[in-house]
């Protein structure tokens, strides 16, 4: 028998809907199988679960069918998104249009919402009724969420430039590939700076590079940087507005910075780059460039020492030429020359705050989910690391309720220092000891703090730094009932809470406050 086209599938599931709305299925679509972390080439009917559990924990009438109509029925656990897109969608919405190009998830045109068997992307679907209304409630993450197509464009043409041809050069080149040799390489490049330093990089969120750039730009040596805003990576010491205003603290006038023009980045006045500025190029004194197809994190120049939770392999390349370095520099002017030009005002960045702290708290609520889920993970006996290992260095977002966050942002992430006034030093800038950063370009302080809060690792009120002791080392007399087992009704209230803290919120509106069945197939 031939096998179904994609829409005949989607007949397929459209008239079974009942018999895969089973409690704790959140979107179906079709598909292709996966065996054994393989595709298989076979269509499927693909349903996505909240939380995906062994068969044989699942009671019989918790099973989703092994077919349907002919088609294999493949259960997969739901991606960060696709929860956060249950409970939050306009939170979800946001973090998926401010995410790095390499963390967006796909969109399936006939993924359908269960229970209601409607496709997800239709505004009569529950999700995007659920979005349009937070939509009116939320004005700020509406605002955010509109942007980047509200962002007039600026065509590239860098007039001016010469043009990029093969030539053939007689230079010495240099090779590296990380996690190997790429960060000795790298370092030993830049301690041979004499005079300057030219960059357009995509990321740059490494303490140790930061550190090494600031001690081999002494003066009068002169940094220009092109940089990009993406989502925080998930090795980062400091996010990039950090490592901006650290440089610019410690060289002065000698850093010429500006962010990439990006659509999405709020930095950014106008956009030339519908997506990222995905560059990785420094050209020093303008006799030799270093190439790599990595960033300036701790995943691509891991110190061996110390290695991240996660590592790239990257290639670097430097090359020691001067009319090829001058090549790459001339453009590297252009991008700053046009970047500087297009930055947003003071003034801007003031209306725009409520905005970023909406984009922030969105990245915030999907950091919590993936943490949790690698939690899980690692609770399965899955490579997954748990948050707050010691190597996670404050990636994982803190198990504290998003609430307090939100909470606490007005008051403590988003303080705007009144004039001739220092910034108060975030809790998490760099892991170094702190010494005298926390004065931050005030134009940029609201939204810098703003940034970092995505750790949600903003240090507590007094009265809450007592009530995270008493939670965490409790009375003397409390762990003795513990002991006895006399707090049986306090651990059955906790467990429940997880389970409902579990529960996608669309399923909640039910009415019901069982827990759902884990499906598998």
């Amino acid at each position: 028998m031939a096998e179904k086209s994609e829409r005949e599938i989607d007949h397929t599931i459209t008239r079974n809907i009942p018999r895969l709305a089973k409690y704790g299925v959140l979107t179906v679509r079709p598909g292709y199988e996966i065996t054994g972390h393989q595709l298989t080439g076979r269509r499927a009917v693909v349903t996505t679960v909240h939380t995906k559990k062994p068969l044989a924990e699942l009671a019989p009438s918790e099973k989703l069918p092994d077919r349907i109509g002919g088609v294999p029925v493949d259960v997969r656990e739901a991606r960060p998104y696709q929860r956060l897109r249950a409970a939050d969608p306009l939170a979800a919405e946001l973090s998926q249009r401010y995410s790095r190009p390499e963390d967006a998830e796909p969109e399936w045109p006939l993924e359908r919402e269960v229970p209601s068997g409607k496709l997800i992307n239709s505004a009569a679907s529950d999700t995007q009724r659920r979005l349009a209304a937070q939509a009116k409630e939320q004005p700020a993450a509406t605002s955010a969420l509109a942007a980047p197509q509200q962002k007039p464009t600026l065509k590239y043409d860098p007039k001016g430039c010469p043009p990029l041809v093969q030539v053939p050069v007689t230079a010495n080149v240099t090779v590296a590939a990380s996690p190997d040799a790429g960060l000795a390489t790298l370092k030993a490049f830049l301690a041979g700076t004499k005079t300057s330093l030219v960059v357009g990089m995509y990321d740059f969120t490494s303490a140790e590079i930061l550190a090494a750039f600031e001690q081999n730009l002494a003066a009068p040596k002169t940094l220009q940087l092109v940089l990009d805003d993406p989502a925080p990576n998930p090795t980062r010491d400091q996010v990039d507005s950090v490592t901006v205003s650290d440089l610019r603290q410690a060289l002065g006038t000698r850093a010429n910075t500006a962010w990439a023009l990006t659509r999405p980045d709020h930095f950014a006045a106008k956009w030339s780059f519908p997506y990222a500025y995905h560059i990785k190029v420094i050209v020093r004194d303008n006799s030799a460039v270093w190439l790599s197809s990595g960033n300036l994190n701790r995943s691509n120049e891991p110190n061996l020492s110390n290695p991240p939770s996660a590592e790239d392999r990257d290639w670097h390349v430097i090359i020691e030429d001067p009319k090829l370095a001058q090549s790459f520099a001339a453009y590297l002017d252009f991008d700053y020359r046009t970047a500087a030009a297009n930055q947003v005002s003071n003034r801007q960045v003031t209306a725009n705050a409520a905005a970023v702290r909406a984009i922030v708290d969105a990245h915030a609520k999907r950091a919590r989910d993936q943490s949790a889920a690698a939690a899980r993970d690692g609770r399965r006996g899955g490579r997954a690391q748990a948050p707050g290992h010691a190597q996670d260095r404050g990636h994982a977002v803190r198990r504290q309720d998003i609430q307090q966050y939100l909470a606490q942002g007005d008051a403590v992430a988003h303080a705007r220092p009144a004039a001739g006034q220092q910034a108060g030093p975030v809790s998490h800038q760099r892991h170094k000891p702190d010494q005298g950063r926390a004065k931050l370009d005030p134009h940029r302080a609201a939204i810098h703090r703003g940034l970092e809060g995505q750790r949600l690792a903003l240090r507590p009120s007094a009265a809450g730094a007592r009530r995270q002791d008493r939670r965490r080392q409790g009375s003397a007399a409390h762990r003795q009932r513990e002991l006895r087992g006399k707090n049986t009704n306090r651990k059955a209230s906790k467990a429940r809470s997880r389970v409902l803290a579990s529960i996608p919120a669309h399923q909640l509106e039910r009415g019901s406050q069982a827990a759902p069945p884990l499906c598998a197939s």
